[in-house]
């Protein structure tokens, strides 16, 4: 057979492009195989904490024009006394309110605390009987004694403006609020009869400092969540990652929450957020880059989006873009409508937003209160 000369200046050509068709699809192939192989990985989820500071935002804000306050402590039948407490020491350690200057009396806002008395409601022995078999297998009988003390000790607080409105009134402990100490056992009663005949004054004294001491922390607390301004937080987030570190995806998740987590160690409740958010952002566009190559229906796959969704999610609520967060907490909720996290994760946002609203402010961050 006669083959034109150019047929063969063409079969090299046709040689090549089979070349090139064979490698082509020999790629796709080898990308699929990849792809299943990425898939077909069970995926894990751990979470990392990263730490997160700010200023938490009063629950009730004062006027804006009060800047003193002054404190009262009323002890009733000389409860302080026995209970080795003086009034300057729960005033200057315990009743205090963030943000704003103490004055001797007639301050902008008055905290006053009521302590009323150390009442024992009962007093009594107790008694327990065991059964034991010593070596010869002869059942021996033993006793243990120790004294059981009920008691309780009403504490109150109000806080009033200089206009004489009570702003909040509340029992910290009521009467109903009873406490039960039991001291250490003993074989014999003649030892526990001794050991509470010396030491009775002394552990009533703890018992009655203790839980006043307590009552005092609950009041700073109460005072300063509902109308304190300078109180710096600190809280730990939860991102997540893949948890398997034989997953191909590990290392690249693995390197995108160590970058939140280097980022937000940035945080400071004195300076703006910009910093922290130039930080994260190869992070963050990493996971909304990442989210859209895995599908919700496969279960592996979804877990993944997850991650990058409820991380967005959350990051985004931290550097206070609370339109995103919202955003993305609601596509994590699309993927598991029973998600817990990305729930509680939407009522903090509205939560947060509520209080800033309510303190007129724009962010938790960079807070100025003119106290002069």
């Amino acid at each position: 057979m006669h083959f034109p000369e150019d047929f063969f200046i063409f079969i090299p050509i046709m040689k090549r492009v089979h070349h090139w068709i064979l490698r082509g699809w020999c790629t796709i192939l080898i990308s699929f195989c990849f792809s299943v192989l990425v898939f077909a990985q069970n995926v894990t989820i751990d979470r990392e904490s990263a730490s997160v500071r700010y200023y938490r935002m009063p629950d009730q804000p004062l006027d804006p024009s009060y800047k003193t306050y002054s404190t009262e402590v009323i002890a009733y039948g000389g409860e302080l006394i026995r209970s080795g407490i003086t009034v300057t020491s729960l005033e200057d350690d315990y009743l205090v309110l963030d943000g704003y200057t103490k004055v001797q009396s007639n301050g902008d806002v008055e905290i006053e605390a009521t302590v009323s008395d150390f009442t024992v409601t009962s007093e009594r022995r107790e008694t327990r009987q065991s059964k034991s078999k010593d070596k010869d297998g002869k059942e021996v009988v033993t006793f243990s004694y120790w004294m059981e003390v009920k008691y309780t000790m009403p504490v109150s607080m109000t806080v009033r403006d200089k206009s004489g409105t009570v702003l909040d009134d509340r029992f910290i402990f009521t009467y109903s609020d009873q406490r039960t100490y039991n001291s250490i056992p003993y074989k014999r009663l003649s030892d526990l009869d001794n050991y509470w005949r010396s030491s009775r004054t002394r552990e009533l004294s703890e018992l009655h400092k203790s839980m006043l001491t307590e009552a005092f922390r609950k009041i700073h607390e109460t005072v300063n969540n509902t109308f304190g301004y300078i109180r710096i937080t600190n809280e730990n987030a939860r991102f997540e990652t893949i948890g398997r570190k034989k997953h191909p995806h590990y290392d690249k998740f693995k390197k995108a929450v160590d970058t939140i987590k280097k980022g937000f160690a940035l945080m400071d409740p004195d300076k703006s957020l910009d910093v922290v958010r130039q930080a994260v952002e190869s992070a963050l566009t990493f996971y909304q880059s990442e989210e859209k190559q895995y599908s919700a229906t496969d279960k592996d796959m979804s877990r993944l989006k997850h991650i990058c969704l409820y991380n967005l999610a959350l990051a985004y609520f931290w550097l206070e873009d609370f339109d995103k967060a919202t955003e993305y907490a609601q596509a994590t909720l699309n993927i598991d409508d029973k998600d817990r996290d990305a729930e509680r994760l939407l009522g903090e946002i509205e939560e947060v937003q509520a209080s800033l609203r309510r303190a007129k402010k724009s962010s938790r961050h960079l807070i100025q209160v003119d106290r002069s």
